[in-house]
């Protein structure tokens, strides 16, 4: 049950709930149902979101949206843009979590704007959108590069998600292959500030390499993010001290692997059972010499208790303190 609490107490996912006989228990299941509602309600959600400019795709309605994908692609016949040649433009898309999206966006492009490579466009709400939309817009635009703000698929964790996908050239046909994605952009994950040095890295290094995608390697150094240990992970990767890692396999010294398992001299093993040499196990119970159990409780010789307490015969009390017969004191300035 201690393990099973700790582990909670790292993660949002539902693991160690508990149960009742074969079942969970009823708050724990109640919990579930009330987070799939919301997680429901979260993908035909709506919300008033801010820009200069407010396109549609081609799908009608939210109904459309979900069932047709391919809909939600292309562009509404008869959209007119504004030319934005050379400038990144942001793309606002309600995605599947609309409340999601209006509830991050505004953040991550006003700390964004100070940190680009590129002059920024006029900032693009798309209604009914999915994330290749913003293909078309960014041609139509004449963009150098397009980042498409969309509210994530929701969980059962979380239904305020938001995710930036960046397109070097946009035009429709772009793949997946050929974005680069920052996720999990909410209170809970990657906060404003960090997605958006994310993206001004990306920027900079797809504007140097004149691609975006699998062939852009996000190599950013870890200092740029300014995260937090428990934001950035025991690794170090994004910036935390890799204190924790036991085996060296994430960056950190391997001092804290007992058995040498993971990389790390075992040397903090007393049974030997990880691999060590069992040498302060004074019961034997674990494989050690029991030589240091003055009672015998544990299987050494009972000859280390004066008192007779743990089961040694009383014969070195001499005051009797401990209930010894008092015959080794002749001064009697024990008794």
């Amino acid at each position: 049950m201690t393990q099973a609490l700790e582990l909670r107490r790292h993660t949002m996912a539902r693991v160690a709930l508990g149960r009742v006989g074969t079942a969970q228990p009823t708050a724990a299941h109640l919990a579930f149902q009330a987070a799939h509602a919301q997680a429901r309600d979260a993908v035909w959600s709506e919300a008033d979101l801010a820009g200069d400019i407010t396109v549609h795709s081609q799908a009608r309605n939210r109904r459309e949206y979900l069932l047709r994908p391919d809909l939600g692609r292309k562009l509404a016949e008869g959209t007119v843009l504004p030319a934005a040649p050379g400038m990144l433009v942001f793309v606002v898309a309600d995605g599947l979590c609309a409340t999601g999206v209006a509830a991050q966006a505004p953040a991550v492009i006003a700390a964004a704007r100070s940190l680009l490579c590129l002059p920024v466009g006029p900032v693009v709400v798309a209604r009914q959108a999915r994330v290749a939309l913003g293909d078309a817009i960014g041609a139509a635009m004449g963009a150098a590069a397009v980042a498409v703000l969309i509210g994530e698929r929701p969980g059962l964790s979380a239904q305020d998600s938001l995710g930036i996908y960046l397109t070097w050239a946009p035009r429709q046909g772009r793949t997946d292959a050929e974005r680069n994605c920052i996720s999990n952009v909410r209170p809970g994950g990657l906060s404003a500030l960090e997605a958006a040095q994310k993206l001004a890295w990306l920027l900079a290094a797809a504007q140097g390499l004149g691609l975006t995608g699998v062939a852009l390697k996000d190599d950013m150094p870890g200092a740029s993010l300014a995260m937090s240990p428990a934001a950035a992970g025991v690794s170090g990767a994004l910036g935390a001290t890799p204190a924790t890692d036991a085996s060296g396999a994430l960056g950190a010294t391997p001092a804290t692997d007992a058995s040498g398992a993971l990389g790390a001299t075992p040397a903090a093993d007393p049974s030997g059972a990880l691999g060590a040499t069992p040498a302060t196990d004074a019961s034997g119970a674990l494989g050690a010499t029991p030589a240091a159990d003055p009672s015998g409780a544990l299987g050494a010789t009972p000859a280390a208790d004066p008192s007779g307490a743990l089961g040694a015969t009383p014969a070195a009390d001499p005051s009797g303190a401990l209930g010894a017969t008092p015959a080794a004191d002749p001064s009697g300035a024990l008794t």
